[in-house]
């Protein structure tokens, strides 16, 4: 507030300055030439006209620090706007140092003038820390920058790899979930067939003899004849037969046989125990 609170006092300094040269009671100005006051007004002029557009560029100033600051409370989110910020700030700092050569151009002029005008060499002055002091802000504002552009970087890169290690974590899961789908669809897949005597022997699936029991699911049987089911969902079996028989063993209290219009029905009441001692189930039909 301060530094912008000078302008107006220079301005009154500079109006000021001027009023005095008007007046016919100054030695300096009665003694001077038509040409010398024509320069003393004209430095006056460029002054005037330096003060306004330093003022400018101090306003500048001001916008990119709050664009800046602004930028440090959103934690610096994206990096794509501080490329034209930085240009804007490099032009800003072109533009003062050219008016910090111009004061000093003018200085040098003044201190050759016959008109020496200790109110224009403080406006001078105190132009030159308005300027001063706003390079030591442009450095400032480039050194914030520079690192917001790095804290950018580093998070991006921590994104990535934060976004890597989700994304492995999420396939690991999926993994891990199909593996364990798979293992239950095994582990609860069941196999059965329905058939009469001969086609069970046919296919090695019980082995009988004279005067011998008969054995069930010996050796190298036909795995093929059989029906994959998942027994998680299957309930009921159409026997296709009146007189069918059950070779494999099931606990007795876990299904029923269930005859409709002289054709047998297998109601599978207990899953769980019903396939608790073989996931094979060989149905006789004659």
């Amino acid at each position: 507030m301060k530094r912008l609170f000078l302008i107006p006092v220079v301005f009154s300094a500079l109006f000021a300055s001027c009023g005095k040269e008007q007046k016919p009671v100054q030695p300096s100005l009665m003694e001077a030439s038509k040409q010398e006051l024509a320069d003393a007004i004209e430095e006056r002029d460029q002054l005037l006209a330096l003060v306004k557009e330093i003022a400018e560029s101090i306003a500048e100033v001001k916008k990119l620090e709050n664009i800046v600051a602004v930028g440090n409370q959103k934690n610096y989110e994206s990096i794509d706007g501080y490329p034209e910020i930085i240009d804007d700030i490099s032009g800003i700092q072109k533009t003062l140092q050219l008016r910090q050569r111009q004061l000093s151009e003018m200085e040098r002029n003044l201190e050759e003038s016959s008109l020496h005008n200790d109110e224009l060499k403080g406006v001078i002055r105190a132009l030159r820390k308005q300027v001063d002091s706003q390079l030591e802000s442009i450095t400032r504002l480039k050194i914030q920058i520079s690192k917001a552009e790095t804290d950018i970087e580093r998070l991006n890169k921590e994104v990535d790899s934060l976004n890597a290690k989700v994304k492995e974590v999420y396939d690991e899961k999926e993994l891990i979930a199909t593996s364990s789908q798979r293992l239950a669809d095994e582990l609860n897949t069941c196999y059965f067939v329905v058939a009469t005597k001969n086609d069970l022997k046919k296919h090695n699936i019980i082995e009988t003899g004279f005067l011998r029991h008969t054995k069930i699911l010996k050796n190298d049987f036909d795995k093929s004849f059989f029906i994959v089911n998942d027994r998680r969902s299957l309930d009921t079996i159409n026997l296709n037969s009146s007189k069918s028989k059950i070779l494999t063993n099931h606990p007795e209290d876990s299904y029923e046989i269930i005859e409709k219009n002289r054709n047998q029905f297998l109601h599978i009441t207990n899953p769980e125990k019903f396939w608790s001692l073989t996931n094979y189930l060989v149905i006789q039909t004659d």
